[in-house]
């Protein structure tokens, strides 16, 4: 039995609440698993330590405080405080005011996504995916699709400087021909650039 499977059991055992079945069953893997015996040791000490540690609270604790909520008045601190220091009509404004301070910055910061074509000229290729820093070199995500011994595909992309290189067949790794830049990729060949801050 796998051991996430046992630990049900072990928490059973600490409580005492094994069946007889449960118990043979939880003993065979202990006596095969290392770590579920720790497991159980530990949860064992922790136990004790509990025990120990637990206090008591008075005996009428639990009656002096049910008292003492049955005399006081319900207090809703939000509906006192707009009552004392705005109508309610008064506050709608407030909250547009607040909420355009926090939402128009990012408004206005918000970056275009610019869409961009990739292709490549490979007939005798079986698969071809980009990868690059707008994707986290990611082989596997990308697929570009076949259109008469051309591989193409159309990505959103934020405006930015990436470096990538078209994948072949899993294996080959290959810049754009018709990129503008290169760069060395520090691995003995080059990464084709991609500036879409100037496109």
């Amino acid at each position: 039995m796998k051991c996430e499977n046992i630990i049900l059991l072990i928490h059973k055992k600490i409580e005492k609440k094994l069946t007889l079945n449960e118990e043979e069953l939880l003993n065979k893997h202990l006596d095969e698993c290392s770590v579920c015996q720790e497991r159980v040791a530990l949860l064992s000490k922790m136990e004790l330590l509990l025990k120990k540690e637990r206090a008591s609270a008075p005996s009428n604790f639990t009656q002096k405080v049910l008292d003492r909520i049955q005399d006081k008045e319900p207090f809703f601190l939000s509906e006192r405080i707009s009552h004392i220091f705005f109508p309610r009509w008064q506050l709608v404004p407030v909250a547009i005011a607040v909420l355009a301070i926090l939402v128009l910055p990012f408004i206005s910061k918000r970056q275009k996504v610019i869409m961009v074509r990739f292709e490549l000229q490979l007939p005798s290729a079986q698969v071809v995916s980009l990868a690059g820093d707008f994707n986290n070199w990611d082989t596997q995500t990308c697929k570009l699709k076949r259109q008469n011994g051309l591989w193409a595909v159309e990505l959103p992309i934020n405006p930015g400087r990436y470096q990538y290189v078209f994948v072949i067949d899993s294996k080959e790794w290959l810049p754009d021909p018709k990129a503008k830049n290169f760069i060395d990729n520090g691995f003995g060949s080059k990464n084709s650039v991609l500036d879409t801050t100037r496109l």
